[in-house]
């Protein structure tokens, strides 16, 4: 636990042509240190006629440090919950020259993190001071596969008793909370994970072929009808709105099913507010430019003869995706999704529009969900889930063209990856799209909202943190399920965002050619921070347990009270702030009230899961040295928490 800092502390015994005891003068080029750490102290002697004969005595607020009698001097700063200053002191004895004193003033500024190194079977002590504290271990299995549970046992009395939340204020009544909106489906999700075999061109047919410019297709001139094609579901539309920007196409086409001016049809106003949120002339200005400028190009030249060429064109169909008509109250619904189907040739696969395109669902973006009779892009539910699942539908085509095109691996990223990247996506755009996004604290706030927040996302993952970050639900996993790791996904991404500057670093992660946790590292790697995969699982942890906090350290920071600004390429992007004791989750009966934690040993479940932290409440009302012997398997981190 304790590292050394050395300041430059030095008393120094002056002589001189006077009478009496010598001088004492301390010179202190640093005067702070932080709590759990030693602060380095010496005594020399200045003068070469002094004699060798000097004896020291060290005292920390007044009391004498049984031993502490030489030159050298280790003082080790208590644990503490608060800034504290100490007065360091130190008596310089000689025979026949009296003795002489002097004192510095050193602060103790509060460390509420520590990480250790041991692995295997070890006792932990840490002098906890005089003020009462809280302290937890969280332990971080690193590894690919199951570890086995820590074996904790403290060595002296404790409470089993789990602490209070860290919020405050009461509780949401037990009800239905808002409907899942999901984004995409698991057979598409699996399939723009693992295309089928993207085919390169012979070198000799490369030569060969000069490819024309590509032409507008035939019914992209609004008014104009045709049939598009979600996989097998031929859907009659018209194509609503074209929007041309900055050398870029939008397409916007609706399901004639779907048109009109009846309750739940989409309406010409609707197609004009989606078009602006989307695409509009100007830089910087829209969910193209914004979402584009983190994570690069959706599109662009290749060296495959079963893609698509590029063609600058992005195309929005809006039908009923499910068949499901108008929503129902409390029932989740798909909102949108993008299928990198159709950026395969027709000829590749049969069932391609040939389109850079996302689906959104109609009836979902026709909905007046206040039921106010006044339909808003902005303040009905569904209609902006639409707007926030643009955004994230957009990083997954961007996604898709970085990973298994343009770096040639022909393979996508692990889903948890490129979901917790579109949620991302959600995360950083939310203010400038005027969507709540999965924070679910209001776009325009930037603090971390009020308690008893039931938002989905972050409300699961306080019940679910102990999942694995890593693993993504099968195709006929139930879809609770998929939520979860939802919800795992961009707990960890907004940790990222916050602590990394997100836009450089998802960035990073987008275009870079891993398509796992080493996508992260390695992006992480890239711009100097050298921290593995287990360790930065650790940092994760310790953040959920001080997001209350709105002055964390560094790298420990879900919440710094208000909107944390980021600049890239000449785009700012804000995260507002997160504190996880202020979301509660309620479903089928069960209940928790900030991040879970387990009090009782062996620690969690069965078993650690694969790349997952498991949070335990190692005691309250904690004061002196305290010890606990800890087994852990090696694969697994410890991270001590003081609160």
């Amino acid at each position: 636990m304790k590292s050394l800092i050395v300041a430059s502390a030095i008393i120094v015994l002056l002589t001189g042509c006077f009478a009496g005891p010598p001088l004492v003068e301390i010179t202190q080029g640093g005067s702070t240190v932080t709590s759990g750490q030693v602060l380095s102290l010496e005594a020399a002697l200045a003068a070469p006629d002094v004699p060798d004969n000097f004896t020291f005595q060290w005292l920390v607020d007044d009391a004498l440090v049984s031993g502490a009698s030489s030159a050298d001097f280790l003082y080790t700063a208590p644990v503490v919950s608060q800034v504290t200053s100490v007065k360091i002191k130190v008596t310089a004895l000689a025979a026949g020259r009296g003795s002489t004193e002097a004192e510095i003033t050193v602060s103790v500024l509060p460390s509420r993190v520590t990480h250790l190194s041991q692995s295997g079977s070890f006792t932990y002590a840490v002098d906890l001071g005089i003020n009462p504290l809280s302290v937890y271990f969280i332990f971080s299995n690193g590894s690919e596969t199951e570890a086995s549970r820590p074996l904790v046992s403290p060595n002296f009395s404790v409470s089993r008793q789990l602490p209070p939340p860290q919020s405050s204020g009461v509780l949401p009544p037990v009800g239905a909370p808002l409907p899942a909106a999901f984004r995409g489906s698991p057979f598409v999700s699996e399939f723009n994970r693992n295309p089928p075999r993207l085919e390169t061109f012979s070198a000799d047919l490369r030569r060969s072929i000069e490819f024309p410019a590509p032409d507008v297709p035939l019914y992209d001139t609004e008014g104009e009808g045709g049939t598009l094609y979600d996989r097998s579901i031929a859907v009659a539309s018209t194509c609503r709105k074209v929007v041309e920007a900055d050398g870029k196409r939008l397409n916007i086409w609706v399901a004639d099913a779907d048109w009109g001016v009846a309750a739940g049809k989409v309406t010409q106003t609707m197609v004009d507010a989606l078009a602006t949120r989307f695409m509009k002339a100007g830089a910087g200005n829209d969910i193209y430019d914004w979402v584009r400028g983190i994570f690069g190009a959706e599109w662009g030249s290749h060296d495959y003869s079963n893609l698509i060429q590029p063609d600058n064109e992005v195309t929005i169909l809006l039908y009923d995706i499910s068949g499901d008509g108008p929503p129902v109250s409390g029932e989740g619904r798909i909102v949108g999704l993008f299928d990198a189907i159709n950026n395969f040739t027709k000829a590749s696969q049969s069932l391609s529009n040939e389109r850079l395109m996302f689906f959104v669902d109609a009836p979902l973006f026709a909905d007046d969900t206040d039921e106010n009779g006044s339909w808003s892009i902005t303040e009905d539910f569904w209609p902006n889930e639409v707007i926030a699942t643009l955004a994230h539908e957009f990083q997954h085509m961007i996604h898709f063209y970085q990973k298994a095109v343009r770096n040639s691996l022909g393979i996508s990223s692990e889903i948890w990856l490129n979901e917790m990247c579109s949620m991302a996506a959600e995360d950083l755009v939310s203010n400038k799209i005027q969507a709540d996004g999965p924070r679910g604290v209001s776009y325009s706030d930037g603090t971390a909202g009020a308690p008893g927040n039931t938002s989905d996302r972050l409300a699961r993952y306080n019940y679910y943190n102990d999942s694995s970050l890593t693993y993504w639900p099968p195709i006929d996993a139930p879809p609770v399920e998929t939520l979860t790791h939802y919800s795992l996904s961009y707990s960890f991404g907004a940790y990222l965002a916050r602590n990394y500057n997100g836009p450089e670093l998802f960035k990073a992660i987008v275009q870079n050619t891993g398509i796992d946790y080493r996508a992260v590292t390695s992006a992480l790697s890239a711009m100097g921070y050298g921290v593995k995969f287990t360790g930065l699982l650790q940092r994760w942890g310790a953040s959920v347990l001080v997001s209350d906090m709105t002055d964390a350290a560094d790298y420990y920071n879900y919440n710094s009270g208000d909107f944390l600004s980021f600049s890239h390429d000449g785009i700012t992007y804000q995260a507002g702030s997160i504190n996880l004791y202020n979301y509660y989750f309620n479903a089928s009966g069960e209940q928790q009230s900030g991040p879970k934690l387990y009090s009782s040993s062996p620690v969690g479940a069965s078993t650690l899961a694969p790349a997952s932290n498991t949070f335990y409440y190692a005691g309250g009302g904690l004061t002196g040295t305290k010890s606990w012997t800890i087994t852990i398997p090696a694969s697994v981190g410890t991270t001590v928490v003081f609160r």
